[in-house]
């Protein structure tokens, strides 16, 4: 189970891997 800390980096870590799909390339 992961701790309510690593649950913010995981949205960061989705975030930013959702962000990398909108870019073309």
């Amino acid at each position: 189970h992961l701790n309510i800390p690593n649950k913010k980096i995981i949205l960061t870590h989705y975030f930013k891997s959702f962000l990398v799909r909108l870019k073309p390339g």
